[in-house]
């Protein structure tokens, strides 16, 4: 059976994890920045998301749209500044 009759005969629940590995040659800073913030000109927004809304801290959510259909909302885990963010 072809995926897609697979997918359409029966309801697939899809857990994962995506890992993305980059060489950037910046400083912790910038990096930190690229990551965290938002909108504006360093922002996920300028080489990520289309747009996304949130306030950076351990604790807050983040909201990134990626198209149609395609929102994800992630919390903010660890948030260290210039050091470490992970979201979940």
């Amino acid at each position: 059976m072809g995926t897609d009759k697979l997918l359409k005969s029966k309801k697939i629940d899809i857990d994962m994890d995506i890992t993305q590995t980059f060489i950037v040659h910046s400083t912790p800073t910038e990096v930190f920045k690229a990551i965290s913030t938002l909108g504006g000109p360093e922002g996920l927004d300028t080489w990520w998301s289309l747009n996304s809304s949130g306030i950076p801290g351990k604790g807050n959510k983040y909201k990134l749209n990626f198209g149609p259909g395609y929102d994800w909302i992630g919390m903010i885990n660890i948030y260290d500044p210039d050091k470490a963010l992970k979201s979940s």
